[in-house]
């Protein structure tokens, strides 16, 4: 790809550090659970669950979107134990939340004033048939808007976005296009829409096509932008999404992708989709074929899963056992079951953005009838918590 410039890694050194190293054991600082109540068997109604996550860039606070599509800003606090060893708590007192118009399809923070002295009130989130919103979490109010327009001049919403790391533009993909929107100028219209499908393309240039669902900039080069789709696909783009597409490969198995991540050298991207047991690894520098696979993923659902990189060539990914797992190259090394024994889908685990032993995960999913799978009576079905939002913590983990 063109003005990207890869650092060179000792991998045969890396990799030999850290197959002898011991993983530390985990410990739970706090967590939030969501009792279900249901007045009936035949109605899902009452039913509330924890879908995703998302730190803020300073690491203050945790934004969580719930099935009653309610965004909650949670603060993130310390405090000393008995043992005088330090804890993190979630300020569920001084939580704070929003309730869009419609169905959200995707959240992002803005990056300003990402510092240790004060963290972003600010993020944008995108729900159907509405403009994408820049809210102000501190203040309760909405800063500004940004329209994405189809060919029915009918407001649609964006099913993936992110910031570039300066805050001055909001990345934004949607069907067959992707969008740049000014933030600082608060321009409403996008500056530039760029189509990775249609007319107009050659037969040599790549294209991307169908609704795109998952957006990561590189974190060597933030101007390349990876972009995923329901379809199955992966597209490359240098200079924010520009033409033309400089790679594009497709995953052996799934029905969608629902998350993306680089690795921290940039090289490598880790990619995961729906009804998927594994996670494939490609090496965007040649991606001739995928690199390898992290078998025994447990993501055969149509819920959204994200994970996270951790350290040099490892990765961190809920499942639907209800456990968390913990790769090193293709070898998983760790995992420890975070829903007291019940297999309900981890659908989000995130590492803190400045300290890699802390975690943040939320399972939960919905269920309208009792199965005989799950291994409990109704009554211990629905009197216990199926929902919860979590703090983890490792010591002496991967930086």
């Amino acid at each position: 790809m063109s003005n990207t410039n890869f650092p060179i890694q000792r991998e045969d050194e890396l990799k030999h550090n850290l197959a002898h190293k011991v993983l530390p054991p985990w410990r739970r600082y706090d967590r939030f659970d969501i009792e279900y109540v249901r007045p009936s068997l035949q109605s899902s109604k009452g039913l509330n669950f924890f879908q995703t996550l998302k730190w803020s860039p300073g690491g203050r606070s945790i934004l969580a979107l719930t099935e009653n599509q309610k965004l909650t800003n949670w603060p993130i606090s310390t405090r000393d134990t008995d043992t005088k060893e330090q804890a993190f708590i979630l300020g569920k007192d001084e939580k704070k939340a929003v309730t869009p118009s419609e169905c959200v399809y995707s959240f992002a923070w803005h990056p300003f004033q990402n510092n240790e002295k004060q963290d972003s009130d600010l993020f944008a989130f995108s729900t159907k048939d509405y403009p994408i919103q820049l809210y102000n979490i501190a203040k309760q109010q909405r800063v500004s808007s940004f329209y994405i327009v189809d060919h029915r001049e009918q407001f649609t919403g964006s099913h993936c976005m992110d910031f570039t790391p300066d805050g001055e533009y909001l990345i934004a993909g949607g069907t067959d296009n992707v969008y740049l929107f000014n933030v600082h100028q608060g321009q409403k219209s996008p500056v530039s829409t760029t189509p990775t499908s249609g007319h107009g393309f050659s037969t040599w240039e790549p294209t991307l096509d169908g609704v795109q669902s998952s957006i990561c900039l590189n974190p060597q080069n933030p101007r390349t932008v990876a972009l995923g789709t329901f379809n199955n696909t992966v597209g490359i783009y240098d200079n924010y999404g520009s033409r033309p597409c400089q790679l594009k490969f497709s995953l052996a198995t799934g029905t969608g992708i629902t998350c993306m991540k680089w690795s921290p050298d940039g090289c490598k991207m880790y990619v995961g989709s729906r009804k998927s047991t594994q996670i494939e690894v490609w090496d965007t520098r040649y991606a001739q074929d995928m690199l390898y696979e992290l078998k025994d993923h447990k993501g055969d659902t149509n819920q959204r899963m994200s994970f996270d990189t951790f350290g040099y060539e490892g990765l961190i990914s809920g499942g639907t056992d209800g456990c968390v797992s913990v790769w090193q190259g293709t070898e998983l090394v760790e995992k420890i079951n975070v829903t007291d024994q019940r297999n309900v889908t981890v659908a989000a685990v995130q590492k803190h953005p400045l300290d890699s032993s802390l975690l943040a995960l939320c399972y939960g999913r919905r269920s309208d009838i009792m199965d005989d799978e799950d291994g409990f009576s109704s009554m211990e079905y629905w009197n216990s918590a199926f929902s919860s939002l979590q703090l983890w913590g490792m010591n002496n983990a991967f930086p």
